[in-house]
């Protein structure tokens, strides 16, 4: 999901609570701070597949157009493997240097707010043409396969909810997803001791 970072936001939202740290928040220009604001509990629009992700705002001009979002499990299983799969289609190319932020938070109590390079992450496989492809994707169809693992000794049991903004090059809005997962994890319900 380099560019379809879609497959990285919950999987890299997830993971980044285990692994980023937190030291690596890079602020944004102040056209990307106000992407686009939450909507309300009925407005929601859920992103087509097996995930709990839904799409904060109105996804109509979004530069990624998700057709599919699945994760795997779900919800996610600690200590085994955890893939996200997305396919869309890039409607316009992205640049270079696209982007993504990961906001996240265990139940209720918000955590790390992480942006890092949308292509740099060597879990992330991008395939275009049914063929392993170069990261950021070029315009067209794109499939994103993001596959990780989840150990139970550095995650808190509870509810996640990660929130996954993405942004190409020149700040145009790619996707703004957010869904909500339950893990169980070792270290009891409470405070996310990683966040």
């Amino acid at each position: 999901m380099h560019l379809t970072t879609l497959c990285y936001l919950l999987a890299s939202a997830i993971t980044s609570t285990v692994s980023l740290p937190t030291d690596f928040q890079i602020p944004l220009s102040p056209e990307q701070e106000t992407l686009h604001p939450p909507i309300s509990q009925h407005q929601r629009i859920p992103v087509p597949g097996d995930s709990p992700a839904y799409y904060i705002g109105d996804p109509s001009n979004d530069v990624l157009a998700i057709t599919q979002l699945d994760m795997i499990p779900n919800p996610p299983i600690t200590n085994s493997q955890f893939i996200l799969r997305l396919a869309g289609t890039l409607t316009t190319s992205i640049g270079p240097t696209p982007r993504l932020r990961n906001s996240i938070s265990l139940n209720n109590t918000a955590g790390p707010s992480i942006e890092t390079p949308l292509c740099g992450d060597h879990l992330l496989r991008i395939i275009q043409n049914d063929t392993d492809a170069p990261c950021p994707p070029a315009k067209g169809g794109v499939k994103m396969l993001y596959t990780t693992f989840l150990p139970a000794d550095f995650m808190d049991k509870g509810n996640y909810t990660v929130r996954v903004e993405m942004w190409a090059t020149d700040g145009a809005r790619m996707t703004d997803l957010e869904g909500t997962v339950w893990v169980e994890g070792r270290r009891g319900e409470g405070t996310c001791v990683v966040c």
